[in-house]
């Protein structure tokens, strides 16, 4: 049998970490490998667009692009999941959408967007290292 910690060194806390937020807190836990791997890539993907924002973010180009298509929709869908009973999943999920449109380009990286994604992470307790 596995330890758990050799996952922590497999796949890094950070991936753990989104595995068990990626999970309602009501609901059991399961380490699953599958699941595990594709939290390792989420975490590259969030790290792509904080390299992405630290390269750019002095720019407040776009800052209205963001507010206007962005913010209510996908910022306002991870405070309300995060207000609604700690809905970690769908909270995850928006992270990820704001980080892929960020890494797509259809939302412009700046102060802002920067602020935003950093307290996400925070909040989910990812270092990034």
């Amino acid at each position: 049998m596995q330890k758990r910690c050799d996952k922590v060194v497999k796949y890094g806390s950070d991936a753990l970490r989104l595995n068990i937020l990626s999970k309602h807190y009501r609901n059991d836990i399961v380490f699953d490998e599958k699941e595990l791997i594709e939290c390792k890539s989420i975490v590259i993907q969030i790290f792509n667009a904080v390299c992405i924002l630290n390269e750019t973010s002095n720019s407040t180009a776009g800052e209205k692009l963001f507010v206007d298509k962005f913010y209510s929709a996908i910022v306002d869908k991870f405070y309300s999941a995060m207000d609604d009973d700690f809905d970690t999943p769908t909270a995850l999920t928006a992270l990820i959408e704001l980080c892929n449109n960020l890494v797509e380009g259809k939302i412009a990286p700046n102060k802002m967007v920067k602020r935003e994604v950093v307290k996400m992470v925070d909040i989910f307790g990812l270092t990034l290292a």
